[in-house]
């Protein structure tokens, strides 16, 4: 009875093929694997692409908080000049956190943590120089000098553009354009133009 019963009830046409079934299962089953596979690869590119993008941007970040301190220490400086420990302790954790960051930073921007260096031993002496000597931390800071000054906190302020530009570019191939340094007092300082005759006393700082 039982086939011939549905056979005769529902008639021929509702017999069931069940090797399409299973062939229709086998297909959307292989569909889901290819498109798992497809999202993972997708997945892995966009991580290896994103990874470096986000390192040089956390580097960016941590270098513009650590210049920010720089930038609080000198801005007023033409009012009270800091003390020595003040300079010597400021700069030595802004050349840490950039020599933590300096191989993430983008290649325009490497140079940061020693222009910006020279730029505050130019204004402020021995003390800006703590870092790479611990002798020149316990000397005595140069009296203010208004020239100095004004060029080393127009160069903090180009630098702190620069970064701050840089994290706000979306595009991904976008350039730091931090100049040097010596090539910003090669357009800012007259002296420059002529071999720092005009300040003999202050010798520029490499390294």
């Amino acid at each position: 009875m039982g086939s011939e019963f549905f056979t005769g009830v529902y008639g021929p046409q509702a017999s069931v093929d069940y090797s399409r079934l299973m062939d229709a299962g086998f297909w959307v089953a292989v569909a889901a694997v290819v498109m798992s596979v497809v999202a993972l690869i997708r997945g892995e590119i966009l991580q290896r692409r994103g990874g470096p993008e986000a390192a040089r941007r956390r580097a960016v970040e941590n270098a513009a908080e650590a210049l920010g301190a720089v930038v609080a220490l000198v801005e007023h400086a033409d009012t009270k000049m800091p003390p020595s420990s003040e300079i010597s302790a400021v700069m030595q954790n802004f050349e840490r956190e950039c020599l933590r960051w300096e191989p993430m930073l983008p290649t325009g921007a490497r140079h940061v943590r020693v222009s910006v260096r020279q730029a505050m031993a130019h204004c402020f002496g021995p003390p800006a120089c703590g870092a790479i000597d611990p002798k020149a931390a316990e000397e005595p800071a140069h009296p203010f000098d208004r020239y100095w000054w004004d060029i080393g906190t127009t160069y903090l302020e180009h630098a702190r553009n620069c970064l701050g530009a840089w994290l706000i570019d979306d595009r991904r191939n976008r350039q730091m354009r931090l100049l040097p340094y010596y090539l910003w007092r090669r357009d800012e300082d007259e002296a420059a133009r002529t071999g720092y005759s005009q300040k003999p006393g202050v010798a520029p700082i490499d390294g």
